[in-house]
């Protein structure tokens, strides 16, 4: 089976496992998928096997792990729908690692997706800190949709600073935008994320 790959999670089985230029477009991929819990983060790590176009053998297994937390919404009549899925992870041949989110159709793709890393306290913000300057208290991740169908999907490429900032964070959200102009914002738990995210794959 000949696929391409890119980095735009295929979220409905738990796989940020896509596509980037990392690999060539006839790239193999056979997953074996595990899942361990993490507090309110899943680990999903899967053994992939690439070959490369123009080689005559598949490069040897690797295992490649995402971390997930999907948030669900009460219905009026009582049935739960998913609101979105968040993953974080990183390919084998990329520095850094990369967040995607999965929203319902229908959302304003302009307004994009902004995770918020700790929370805005108006009146801390006024506050001067040591020194005299005055420190936000909210550090805002803004991601581009780049697929849209039944679901929507964003992701952005993580810096350093903010993969670390993610990792020791108690509080974040995120918000996006429906297409009637109301704006959707959920709170994320960090419950067991750094965990998760420094955990060693399972052996199976």
């Amino acid at each position: 089976m000949r696929k391409s790959f890119q980095f735009l999670a295929v979220m409905a089985f738990g796989s940020i496992i896509a596509s980037t230029t990392a690999f060539a477009d006839d790239d193999v991929v056979s997953p074996s998928d595990i899942t361990v819990a993490y507090g309110d983060w899943q680990q999903h790590c899967m053994l992939v096997q690439i070959q490369k176009q123009g080689e005559a053998d598949p490069a040897a297994p690797q295992r490649v792990c995402e971390v997930t937390q999907t948030l669900n919404m009460q219905q009026k009549d009582g049935q739960t729908q998913r609101l979105l899925t968040i993953a974080v992870g990183k390919l084998p041949m990329a520095e850094l690692p990369r967040v995607v989110v999965q929203t319902p159709s229908g959302v304003d793709l302009r307004k994009g997706v902004t995770l918020t890393l700790g929370e805005a306290d108006p009146e801390a913000a006024k506050t001067p800190k040591k020194g005299g300057a005055v420190t936000a208290e909210a550090d805002q991740i803004e991601l581009t949709f780049v697929t849209c169908g039944q679901v929507c999907t964003a992701d952005r490429e993580l810096t350093a600073e903010e993969f670390a900032e993610l990792k020791s964070t108690d509080a974040a959200s995120i918000t996006f935008q429906s297409m009637n102009g109301q704006a959707i914002k959920a709170p994320l738990s960090l419950k067991g994320f750094a965990a998760a995210i420094a955990a060693k794959p399972p052996v199976e």
